[in-house]
């Protein structure tokens, strides 16, 4: 399965053959900086047909107002027979932020979207297993922070 985007990026990474790149998915300019803080995965375990509401803290660290994007990176088993990516984008959010002001932010991750297509099945699989989740402004991993982790399955 070829992979496009971040998720060959993170494939070549893990590999031990990282591209240095300059504007990573996701990476946006902004006049502020802002920072990340009191993540919550509500639930250590999930059922297939659940939905984890994911919270982040967001803080203007600056001293303009400005817009940014979380995203959130969810991060599957190991271990499985087919490929799979390193990580993948399964939830985002817009904030507008006065300098200093925060904000909560809702990542909810619907369990049925971490399903892969199984060539060897023909049909859609969920790995049972542990799920990190990794919450940031871009896909690079210097961008990102473990928010916590779940377990489907077993």
């Amino acid at each position: 399965m070829p992979f496009r985007s971040y998720r060959d990026y993170d494939r070549r990474a893990a590999e031990g053959s990282a591209a240095d790149l300059v504007f990573p998915f996701g990476h946006g300019l902004s006049y502020t900086t802002f920072a990340y803080s009191d993540f919550s995965v509500p639930c250590a375990q999930a059922s297939e047909g659940g939905v984890i509401d994911v919270t982040a803290s967001i803080t203007n660290t600056g001293n303009v107002s400005g817009a940014e994007v979380a995203f959130l990176f969810v991060a599957g088993p190991q271990g499985s027979a087919e490929p799979r990516p390193v990580k993948a984008l399964e939830s985002f959010a817009r904030v507008s932020l006065e300098a200093g002001a925060t904000e909560q932010v809702h990542l909810p991750v619907r369990v049925r979207d971490l399903e892969h297509w199984s060539t060897a099945a023909g049909t859609w699989v969920l790995d049972p297993g542990e799920y990190t989740v990794l919450v940031g402004s871009s896909a690079d991993a210097n961008a990102l922070q473990t928010a916590g982790t779940f377990t489907v399955g077993d």
